[in-house]
Parts: C-alpha cells; sequence; structure tokens
C-alpha cells in the first residue's frame, strides 16, 4: 500500500505570517496547519497564534476560545473583555465565569447567568458571603452538588426529596432533556429504556453515591428506576413502538413521552401535582394507529385481504415505514 508522505514543516512563523496575511491566498491553508501542530509548539508561538486567531472572524475566535480551556493565561483578559463586551459570545462567557476576576464576574452577572451559566457562576462564587444561590434557577442535582461544595451537612432525607422533586419536574416537561439519553444497548443484547441514562439523573446518582456516600440510598433509587423501566418495557405501549419499524426519531420522541408517564405514576402522591398529569396525546395518537396496524396488518396486501385497504391505513404504512417484527405477546 502507498502512503502519502507529508511534506517538511513549513517554519511555524511563516505559518502565522501566512495566516495573517489576508490578502496572500494562504489563510485557509495556514490556519489547517496551524490547528494540526498547535498543542505541540513552544508557548511563545501559541500566544501569537491565539491573539491572532481572537482578532479574527466568529469561527476562528470560537477555535481560540475552545484553545483557551487547556492553555489559559492571565495576559489575555483585556482583550477578552473587550470582545466580551462586544459581542457577548456564548462561548466567550465560559472563559469569563471560569477566569475572570471574581469582581468582574459580580459586575456582569445580569448578562453572564443566562441558562445554564448560573450553575456554574454558583460554584465560582459559592466561598463569597454575599452570594446567595437561587435554587429556583437550578436542576436539584446541580442544586445538591452546591451543597456539597458548600460543606453541607446534607440529610437522605433532603437527598431523597430533591431526586423525586427532579423527576417530578423531567415528567411534566419543565426540563429538556435529549431524548436519545433514554435508550442505550444492555449487555442482554437489546435496547433498554431508562430513564438513568438522562444526564442530570446520573449526575445526581454519581454525586450521593461518591461524593455522599448514600449508599443504601443509591440502592433504593437505582431500584426504583429499574422497576419504572421494566413496567414501560412490558407494556403494551411498548410493544406497539418496537414492533414496527418507526422512523428513528420519532420512536425515540415517544419512547421518552412513554418513560415520562410511567416515571410519573409510579411517583409517590405527595411528589405529584394535583390535577396535572403528563400529557400524553401524541404519543396516544400514535397508539391508535399502531393497534390498528397490528391487528389489521402491515402491508398493503395485508389490509385487502381484510377488506381495510383505505388510503389513510395505507398512507400511514408508507409513512411510517412499517415492518413487522415480531408476534405481540399480549
Amino acid at each position: 500500500m502507498e502512503y502519502k508522505k507529508r511534506k517538511h514543516n513549513t517554519p511555524i512563523a511563516t505559518v502565522i505570517k501566512n495566516y495573517l496575511d489576508k490578502d496572500g491566498g494562504k489563510v485557509t491553508v495556514s490556519r489547517n496547519e496551524i490547528d494540526w501542530r498547535f498543542n505541540a509548539l513552544d508557548w511563545r508561538y501559541q500566544k501569537q497564534i491565539l491573539f491572532a486567531f481572537l482578532q479574527s472572524g466568529l469561527s476562528d475566535r470560537k477555535w481560540a476560545y475552545k484553545k483557551l480551556y487547556a492553555f489559559w493565561d492571565d495576559c489575555f483578559i483585556p482583550v477578552l473583555q473587550d470582545l466580551w463586551e462586544q459581542y457577548h459570545e456564548l462561548q466567550l462567557s465560559w472563559l469569563v465565569i471560569n477566569f475572570f476576576p471574581i469582581e468582574y464576574l459580580k459586575k456582569n452577572m445580569d448578562v453572564l447567568n443566562a441558562g445554564r451559566n448560573y450553575f456554574f457562576i454558583c460554584k465560582r462564587l459559592i466561598s463569597d458571603s454575599e452570594f446567595r444561590v437561587d435554587k429556583e434557577r437550578l436542576y436539584e442535582s446541580d442544586y445538591l452538588s452546591l451543597l456539597v461544595l458548600q460543606k453541607y451537612d446534607v440529610s437522605p432525607v433532603v437527598v431523597w426529596r430533591l431526586f423525586y422533586t427532579q423527576i417530578r419536574k423531567i415528567c411534566l416537561g419543565e426540563y429538556k432533556v435529549r431524548i436519545n439519553d433514554l435508550k442505550f444497548y444492555s449487555e442482554r443484547g437489546t435496547d433498554v429504556i431508562s430513564i438513568f441514562n438522562c444526564s442530570i439523573i446520573k449526575s445526581m446518582l454519581e454525586t450521593i453515591y461518591s461524593d455522599l456516600h448514600m449508599f443504601e440510598l443509591h440502592k433504593q433509587l437505582n431500584k426504583w428506576i429499574d422497576e419504572v423501566s421494566e413496567d414501560v418495557m412490558r407494556s403494551r405501549e411498548w410493544f406497539l413502538l418496537n414492533n414496527c419499524d418507526l422512523i428513528y426519531t420519532i420512536q425515540n420522541k415517544m419512547a421518552l413521552i412513554l418513560m415520562r408517564k410511567y416515571c410519573y405514576e409510579h411517583l409517590d402522591s405527595a411528589f405529584k401535582v394535583e390535577g396535572i398529569t403528563v400529557d400524553t396525546r401524541e404519543l396516544d395518537e400514535l397508539l391508535e394507529k399502531l393497534e390498528v396496524i397490528a391487528s389489521l396488518g402491515e402491508t398493503k396486501r395485508e389490509l385487502e385481504e381484510k377488506d381495510m385497504a383505505t388510503s389513510f391505513l395505507i398512507d400511514f404504512v408508507n409513512k411510517y415505514r412499517l415492518v413487522r417484527t415480531g408476534e405481540c405477546p399480549f
């Protein structure tokens, strides 16, 4: 096999010069060369490159922001402060929160604390006697980790309440969770749906086990999760979703609704909201159609044999690319 030989390196000073010469026609190739060689360069060249990229366009600035997490130096604060006050870019806000002086962080709280940033601001200001944490703005898992950082004597009852409160908020859609978090390939060789793989649930369980050493509570909460998962996977709804080869994104979306429904049903009444239930309308509408397909047939021929070849059912079969994968056990 023939291998393409890499040409000898151009002196890095020349590469930087070519990158800075925006009219020289070598900006793109120089940018790629810098990206490939950056981590192995001397600090003096790394610093030149970072300053150059920070003074360039958005994509190059983002590249520099990412590098600065690993190659931070306070000498970058003045130029980054100018950029932050000009653009308020999200990626840059993370550097400001992590590395800028505390006083600057406190003066810019109103602009910096949007969304998930608030948790990292809390971590940075946790030792500041004037700062007060607004726990209503945090995931319960984040709030628990802050209690650990503050070295509070947290009781198992408090942790138990935080865990199930977070479950309720996930169920009722107050927290957005990625649908791919719920499904994974198990050692048994089958797909398993579980709330465990939701990142904020996994984070809380890790805090309970590794930081608080509440091993018995950790065991109980995992048992609850497993029981919910088993009930989901034994359900008629789960069979219908898996019995047909639904489009991947639709199946995952419906699986999330199904998991929310069963988690909420398994909650103690103290954690439920009176008169409020999980919105399953979208799932119910799909399941109603899948029930028809499962009982009548999944191809035009099967529908025709049962005199059910309506345009609606045929369109539905074609739309969701339905393919029978097994016999119903119910």
